[in-house]
């Protein structure tokens, strides 16, 4: 099913029923002509409309009545997932903020002794789902180093520079 034919589902019932608009006929007709999809539903559709006026509206069963809680139950678990998910963002967060300070903190140290070009420094412990790295140049003026990281539910990668 294209988007187009979407588009035209309710074009499609109100058709069937005879109620749709001359101007929206003409375009709906336009389509069913390159869509053998489409004229099928419209088949289906309308055999249904003409069902309709044998219905018995004496013999159709009533709609079941929803709880009354329903509303509080469904808007509670709403918040509560809310809640869930704000959790588990700020968790990944602090993992973040943690990963990097811990890889400036690295950079840092490392930094202060002598080196030879760029390493990268691997950190041993981190949260699950997230990446980080740090990394230590030697530049002509000093050493730069940078850490870098991102997690599952952070919205940008948390990056930092420091110079020595």
């Amino acid at each position: 099913m294209t988007a187009e034919c979407r588009d035209q589902r309710g074009d499609l019932a109100a058709e069937a029923l005879g109620r749709l608009e001359p101007a929206r006929r003409t375009a709906l007709r336009a389509h069913l002509d390159g869509c053998p999809e489409c004229r099928d539903e419209l088949s289906e559709l309308e055999a249904v409309a003409r069902a309709l006026p044998a219905a018995d509206p004496s013999r159709l069963t009533p709609a079941e009545e929803a709880p009354p809680d329903l509303s509080e139950r469904v808007l509670g678990r709403v918040a509560r997932e809310r809640v869930r998910r704000r959790r588990r963002r700020a968790g990944t967060v602090a993992g973040l903020a943690a990963a990097a300070a811990a890889a400036l903190l690295v950079v840092a140290l490392v930094s202060g002794s002598p080196s030879s070009g760029d390493r990268e420094v691997a950190f041993p412990v981190r949260p699950a789902g997230s990446e980080a790295v740090a990394v230590l140049a030697e530049r002509p003026w000093g050493h730069r180093g940078g850490a870098g990281g991102q997690g599952p539910g952070a919205r940008e990668p948390l990056l930092a520079l420091a110079d020595r």
